[in-house]
């Protein structure tokens, strides 16, 4: 996890390319969750060669062509008055490049990490459902690898 809230899109983009020399790929997947969305943009706004595919989780960049998920929730977007919530709309796809797709129950950081989202963003990514969606342990303890950008 790296936080940019100092140096945004500039910080990104050396994690990406650090990420590129390590695994030896011309080019990777890029996420961004609310507002670092603002940051991922930025980086794709001169990057987006190295970029496959971006996950726009909860937030609003179209992906400046690259393929791109824009997933979000009716509960995230809805609006809230006492103990009642009012389901948000339906975002559509802006671009042909987006594919759009809302979740119904999960919350703003549920958007980001909660098993109905894996299972947008693998099918998304590999045209196909995931064959598991609990974690298949091969290993004890099991050491979760990657990272993630934060703001």
């Amino acid at each position: 996890v790296v936080d940019v809230r100092e140096g945004g899109g500039e910080r990104c983009g050396g994690e990406v390319d650090e990420g590129l020399q390590r695994t030896g790929y011309g080019q990777d997947v890029l996420a961004g969750h609310s507002k670092g969305i603002r940051h991922t943009s930025t980086y794709l706004e001169s990057h987006s060669g190295k970029v496959t595919h971006y996950l726009n989780l909860s937030g609003g960049c179209d992906g400046l062509g690259v393929p791109s998920l824009s997933l979000s929730s009716r509960n995230d977007l809805g609006v809230r008055v006492g103990d009642e919530r009012t389901p948000g709309p339906v975002h559509p796809p802006t671009t042909p490049t987006q594919q759009q797709v809302t979740l119904e129950r999960e919350d703003h950081v549920a958007v980001a990490g909660s098993k109905n989202a894996f299972v947008a963003m693998w099918t998304y990514l590999y045209g196909e459902a995931p064959a598991f969606t609990t974690i298949q342990c091969g290993q004890d303890p099991v050491v979760p690898d990657g990272k993630a950008v934060t703001a």
